[in-house]
């Protein structure tokens, strides 16, 4: 379960930085693009609505966008496209003058004026940074757990422990359904303590029934901590006789 929670981290990691950083990236853009534009009077050529159906097959996204013709320096005449708030291209109508802004290093980077993408940059952001932050606790949790039971497996304590269930979870990986063996056993000032294993295919974890013996490593000066020695494994004589 811990590789399980190191790669599902990680890749809500690497999935969710490189999204924020764009988000980033647009906003700084967006305001360097504010400082450098320059405005120009413009023609609306056109009005556009473009409707696209949704990643999930749900229902449909509208758009809406302009389109327009300007005069750059030197006479150049450039036309260009800018999506609009719904409420924006209600109000502007086709052969109507509008104030483009334009880079003059690169006529061809323009908007509608006062056109931002400081919505997009945000929505980025937050959601990349979200995914990355969960994925970063994520991966953390995983890597202590595997640190934890690394430890257990070469310091800790070894002794007999009872099968006390055996847990069918929701959880499935690759496919296949988990399952947890529960138990409890005493330390060695005899107190007595509960544990279970990390997660495991529920086939796996089916090998043991409830009375039966096994192995286990606990922590000595935190004996809540325990991890399953899953080679050992002694059934137990009562349920043999039964079958």
């Amino acid at each position: 379960m811990n590789r399980f929670l190191l790669m599902f981290g990680g890749l809500w990691f690497i999935v969710g930085l490189p999204l924020a950083i764009g988000g980033v990236y647009v906003f700084a853009a967006d305001q360097q693009f504010e400082r450098d534009a320059q405005v120009a009077t413009g023609t609306i050529l056109t009005k556009d609505i473009t409707r696209r159906r949704n990643n999930n097959g749900r229902g449909t996204s509208t758009s809406y966008s302009v389109r327009y013709r300007f005069v750059a320096p030197d006479n150049v005449l450039v036309e260009g496209t800018s999506d609009v708030p719904y409420s924006r291209w209600t109000e502007l109508a086709e052969r109507q003058p509008v104030e483009i802004a334009y880079l003059p290093s690169d006529p061809g980077n323009n908007r509608l004026r006062g056109t931002r993408r400081t919505f997009m940059a945000a929505m980025f952001t937050g959601l990349g940074g979200a995914f990355a932050v969960a994925g970063a606790v994520i991966a953390l949790i995983g890597m202590r757990g595997t640190r934890r039971q690394r430890r257990l497996h070469e310091t800790g304590l070894m002794t007999d422990a009872v099968v006390t269930d055996v847990h069918a979870t929701r959880l499935t990986v690759n496919g296949r359904r988990q399952g947890r063996v529960h138990y409890e056993f005493r330390d060695y000032q005899g107190g007595l303590h509960s544990g279970k294993s990390t997660y495991m295919s529920l086939d796996d974890a089916m090998r043991w029934k409830q009375g039966d013996r096994i192995r286990i490593r606990y922590d000595r000066d935190q004996p809540q901590h325990s991890v399953l020695e899953e080679a050992s494994h002694e059934v137990n004589p009562n349920r043999v006789a039964a079958g």
